[in-house]
């Protein structure tokens, strides 16, 4: 496909330009762009202002120009939705089943956990609330009005309609205002994100155009860069623009995001998983002739040690971090949540539309293996396909609407001999998969049932549609023809087609947070690899001492202390088997040195902080006293820490035997099973 008119400049008006649209009846009786003589008597007003009386009188009746900010939650109701999050309600359950099992050190961490969490994260949502007070901040403190016919400085926020207000360089405008006489330019990006300033003339108005492209009107804390200029107010306050920006701000209902809904998920998944195998362990311990009492605290404390106390803290400090950079980047962001979305956001691109291009795209060439050209039964099935993946829709005359590459993909079908009813698409589509920019591709799976087979049609970046589909000699092929026609000036993409089988259906210590192969991952790789070696380090420490199985390890017992030394080295086994699956989950399919080792510096300095913390629980007498551990000899040191190379290592050799199944499958055609799974 090829942009038409690439290169050339536009002349007169954009069709398509950053504005809001009229003002209604609710928010403006009148158009502030009508004849000035007409605003002037809607104002009631004059070249000369208002008087001081009429000033206070119309104070008291539109009230201050200020931003208001709307009534918030209380900040108990905020604490307790913290602390009823159903991550910390797991706490909760794990902080009270400690107490009942004896284990009251953890309990009260586990509380400690919840209670700086809720109060991190009110912290971080109370900071990300004040979007209202950073729109505030656009406003003056001052404004030079003319009252009674002589200028003189008021507060800003004592502007009201109908006040004659006088503009000069290098000052804020303090209210939306119609310029009267002179004229100033205006730095509009805050309202427009245009960084060229906009002339501000008292000229007439333009039919039918946008208020923030109006030559006459000015608005309410934006920066006069040049010139010199009266204008008579015309809105104040939560009616000006700004005040409209921060209506919109709050008046949005707060709903769980994606990322909230599935760590709600992810806390029930844990709590039936930990419940479940609490319950299958007390069974068996009773059934292999342990106390009840015995076998009721095993199971107790397997309940606990299932809970991802540091999973809540985890994500909250995670978006909190976003939060700040993106704050030190200039932009607000008014829900901590919210960063999910924004922080997987890596290139945004934008098109100044109707000055550079016509904004059209055509279909000028098809290509598949052993084809070329325009014509063909082969070419009108590729562009039926890459039309049906496509979200354009038709209005009631028969104009297409959507993205110009799309719109150019369903006109090329028609030109082809293979029109798509866009109708008819959307009944036989199942789901929709938009364009990730991660993935670079869109997917949709349509039929099934009576409607036929079930098609999955995936359109996107050539090299990452390539990367799923085509053997070896035709992969090359298609890549020798992307170079060909992008070095044409083409844009170029790649569309494939399959049919599922009949009884195949359609894919599914959505994507979700939790899939089958993460757990696999988790709990029969890494999970079981560092219970044996976690268990390794208790018994060597037990062994070393000379303990037999039977032999007493309580309190008086003479092996007591090796049971101590054996329960903190399981503690700093735990740690290290830890920091082996943090760095062994950084990479999914890739090798660790492929993404680099030392790549991530948050991480190197959260593990540096986490061994500094272990090894001052570890050998500090007065913790040891609070935490009942010991100092580790350094023979059991050095075995612990082998522990994150076994764990990463072994999570490497199994990335390792599925990249090489995975060329396997490739060079066959196909790909493994586990990449035909959403989420695998």
């Amino acid at each position: 496909m090829s942009d038409d008119g690439a290169g050339r400049t536009a002349t007169g008006r954009a069709g398509h330009r950053t504005g809001t649209a009229r003002p209604t009846a609710e928010a403006l009786p009148f158009d502030p762009s009508e004849p000035l003589p007409r605003l002037r008597r809607e104002l009631d007003t004059g070249p000369d202002g208002l008087s001081a009386r009429e000033a206070a009188r119309r104070l008291a009746v539109h009230g201050p120009n200020e931003v208001r900010r709307k009534a918030g939650p209380s900040v108990w109701r905020e604490v307790a939705t913290q602390l009823a999050h159903p991550l910390a309600l797991l706490l909760w359950a794990a902080a009270a089943l400690a107490f009942v099992a004896d284990l009251a050190v953890l309990g009260w961490a586990v509380l400690a956990v919840i209670v700086v969490n809720a109060g991190f994260a009110l912290l971080q949502e109370r900071q990300a609330e004040r979007a209202v007070e950073t729109l505030a901040r656009y406003l003056p403190e001052h404004a030079l009005v003319v009252r009674d016919g002589h200028p003189l400085t008021v507060e800003a926020r004592e502007l009201v309609p109908g006040d004659v207000v006088l503009l000069e360089e290098g000052g804020k405008v303090p209210a939306d205002a119609r310029v009267t006489e002179g004229g100033v330019e205006v730095d509009l990006s805050m309202l427009t994100g245009e960084s060229v300033p906009a002339e501000r003339v008292a000229v007439a108005g333009l039919l039918g155009a946008p208020l923030l492209e109006e030559p006459n009107l000015v608005f309410s804390g934006t920066t006069c860069i040049e010139g010199q200029a009266r204008a008579v107010v015309f809105a104040t306050g939560d009616r000006t623009e700004l005040g409209r920006i921060a209506a919109l701000s709050q008046r949005t209902r707060r709903e769980a995001s994606p990322l909230e809904r599935q760590v709600k998920k992810v806390a029930w998944l844990i709590a039936a998983v930990a419940t479940g195998m609490g319950a299958v362990f007390l069974v068996v311990g009773v059934a292999v002739g342990l106390p009840v009492t015995d076998a009721l605290m095993f199971a107790i404390g397997l309940l606990v040690a299932n809970v991802p106390e540091g999973l809540l803290p985890t994500i909250t400090l995670a978006l909190a971090v976003g939060v700040r950079a993106l704050a030190r980047q200039g932009a607000l962001v008014k829900r901590l949540s919210a960063v999910e979305t924004l922080g997987s956001t890596s290139v945004i691109c934008t098109d100044k539309t109707g000055t550079l291009t016509r904004n059209r795209m055509h279909l000028r060439v098809c290509w598949t293996p052993g084809q070329e050209g325009e014509a063909g039964s082969w070419a009108q099935e590729l562009v039926r396909a890459a039309a049906e993946c496509t979200t354009v829709t038709r209005d009631v005359e028969d104009e297409l609407h959507g993205d110009p590459t799309e719109t150019a993909l369903v006109e090329g079908a028609a030109e082809l001999g293979a029109p798509v009813d866009l109708v008819r698409r959307d009944e036989r589509r199942q789901a929709l998969f938009r364009f990730d920019p991660r993935l670079r591709m869109m997917t949709v799976v349509q039929g099934g049932g009576t409607s036929g087979p079930t098609r999955v049609v995936v359109k996107g970046a050539p090299e990452a549609v390539l990367e799923h589909v085509l053997p070896g000699p035709d992969r090359e092929a298609a890549r020798d023809a992307v170079q060909r026609l992008a070095g044409a000036g083409t844009r170029v993409l790649a569309v494939a087609v399959r049919d599922l089988p009949a009884d195949g259906g359609a894919p599914a210590r959505r994507q979700g947070v939790i899939s089958r192969d993460m757990l696999i991952r988790s709990w029969g790789y890494l999970g079981l690899v560092s219970a044996v070696l976690v268990m390794t380090g208790f018994l060597y420490v037990l062994w070393r001492a000379g303990w037999q199985p039977g032999d007493p390890t309580g309190e008086g017992a003479s092996l007591h202390g090796a049971y101590v030394t054996a329960t903190t080295a399981t503690f700093a086994g735990i740690i290290t088997c830890q920091i082996g699956t943090a760095f062994a989950a950084r990479t999914d399919h890739a090798a660790l040195r492929e993404i680099g080792v030392l790549s991530n510096p948050l991480l190197l300095a959260g593990i540096a902080f986490e061994l500094c913390f272990t090894a001052a629980l570890v050998y500090a007498p007065p913790l040891q006293r609070v935490f009942g551990t010991a100092a580790l000899p350094w023979d059991v040191v050095l075995l612990i820490g082998t522990f994150p190379l076994v764990v990463w290592g072994v999570d490497e050799a199994r990335r390792a035997r599925r990249r090489r199944q995975r060329a396997r499958w490739e060079d066959a055609g196909s790909l493994p099973p586990w990449s035909r799974r959403k989420g695998g």
